[in-house]
């Protein structure tokens, strides 16, 4: 009996055909070659692009009685187009800031060219800095259309991509499958040694894509130690069960932390941290209102002069011109106070300058 044959459309198939769409077109080839620094897809980028592209695709002319197409016009007034950033970031909803990073990166790609022009309006306005984007064609067609199998061999970095189709998909030339080589019944080191004529030893081969066993700390734990003494000390010392920190982002904020230089100290990174919270931790104001690694990141400078400045009121500087006993005598009266204010309860208040009761 013979089977019947699978629906060529649905009801919305065909409701979805009866919408006529306009408007740019993005092409999925974009989000694989135009890139941020960090490897991912630079979506504000791309909409960008593809919004410049739209204005420079000319549009259809045709007589206005009979209808007939009688040619193509571009679709702006000048020679290039005139668009500001703050246009941009209007129709899409972005910063006026992400436009222009955006754009930067798009002419530091060589996918568009940037022009400043000093112009005059239709009034008689004269306007400076005016800005006049084209798009460079040449790089537009390199990333909207794949790349021949010559360019792909040449190209090392689009080798590890696994989104780029290869030179034979279906792989004519290989040996059919055997129950040695089922992946599924194998390792990763069986399967590539059944693979014959790789121009390598089955050993050599098989080493390379045997992934190396990570290795833990000698507690155990995994990543930086560092990272997760900085952690445990800032919520320890500042008396907090957990941080307000995103997750994904408090390890990166740690890290960065600890990458900080301090021009003239030497010191590891983390006894500098170290000293920085204990500061935040003795000031009354700080006091139960630093809950995030972030927050303290976005202060460091000013942890680093409030440690300066609670040295500098704890210790007592003695002149040139005071003789050392003199000065141990000072000196063991300023300690016989600092107990007195300890057993008081006056603590040092930073934001005052000056000793202060708790409760005041």
């Amino acid at each position: 009996m013979p089977t019947a044959s699978p629906p060529t459309t649905t009801p919305v198939v065909d409701a979805i055909s009866r919408i006529h769409f306009s408007g740019n077109i993005l092409p999925h080839t974009w989000f694989q070659k135009i890139r941020l620094p960090g490897g991912h897809p630079d979506s504000i980028a791309c909409i960008l692009l593809s919004e410049i592209v739209y204005w420079y695709r000319s549009k259809e002319v045709a007589d206005e009685e009979s209808g007939r197409l009688i040619g193509w016009h571009k679709r702006f007034r000048a020679d290039k187009l005139q668009r500001s950033s703050q246009a941009f970031a209007t129709k899409f909803g972005y910063t006026k800031r992400q436009v222009i990073d955006a754009l930067n990166r798009l002419e530091e790609g060589g996918y568009i060219t940037k022009e400043l022009r000093t112009i005059k309006t239709d009034d008689g306005t004269t306007m400076a800095n005016v800005c006049f984007i084209e798009p460079v064609v040449a790089k537009i067609e390199a990333i909207t259309f794949l790349a021949t199998t010559e360019e792909q061999g040449n190209d090392e970095a689009d080798d590890a991509d696994p989104l780029r189709p290869t030179a034979d998909p279906l792989r004519l030339n290989a040996d059919p499958p055997t129950p040695e080589r089922t992946l599924q019944e194998t390792t990763t080191r069986d399967y590539y040694k059944g693979i014959t004529n790789v121009g390598e030893s089955d050993d050599s081969l098989a080493d390379k894509v045997t992934k190396k066993k990570r290795e833990s700390n000698p507690d155990g734990s995994y990543g930086n130690p560092d990272v997760a003494a900085l952690k445990s000390y800032f919520k320890e010392r500042l008396g907090l069960s957990g941080l307000d920190d995103k997750p994904a982002e408090v390890n990166r904020t740690a890290w960065n932390l600890l990458r900080k230089k301090v021009e003239g100290d030497d010191r590891p990174a983390l006894v500098r941290l170290k000293e920085m919270i204990d500061a935040a931790a003795e000031d009354s104001f700080w006091q139960g209102k630093l809950t995030s690694l972030y927050t303290f990141s976005g202060k460091f400078n000013f942890f680093q002069g409030l440690v300066k400045k609670q040295t500098h009121a704890a210790t007592p500087h003695r002149p040139d011109d005071l003789p050392p006993s003199t000065f141990d005598a000072v000196y063991d009266a300023y300690l016989a106070k600092q107990e007195l204010y300890a057993e008081n309860g006056v603590v040092w208040d930073t934001l005052k300058g000056g000793y202060v009761g708790k409760n005041h």
